[in-house]
């Protein structure tokens, strides 16, 4: 174990990851709530905005499945497939 605790310096992804990751959860929570009056006023989904939501819940989906030791291979930010 090294110094600073981080047991395979290589694979860590440090702080960095986190903050996008919270990030983006926050931005998606306003998506959905702005999206919710979007629909309700106009009728429709604006589909930028649906497309960043199917990411964001692909992207938590497979980090789930990481964290639960369903597979090895630790999900991409970029939230394409």
């Amino acid at each position: 174990q090294a110094e600073d605790g981080i047991r395979d310096v290589e694979r860590s992804r440090g702080l960095g990851d986190v903050y996008k990751r919270q990030a983006y959860g926050i931005a998606a929570f306003f998506v959905a709530i702005l999206s919710f009056f979007a629909i309700l006023i106009t009728g429709h989904f604006p589909l930028s905005w649906f497309d960043f939501l199917i990411r964001y819940n692909r992207y938590i989906s497979r980090l789930v499945a990481y964290c639960s030791c369903m597979t090895d291979k630790y999900p991409p930010f970029s939230g394409r497939r």
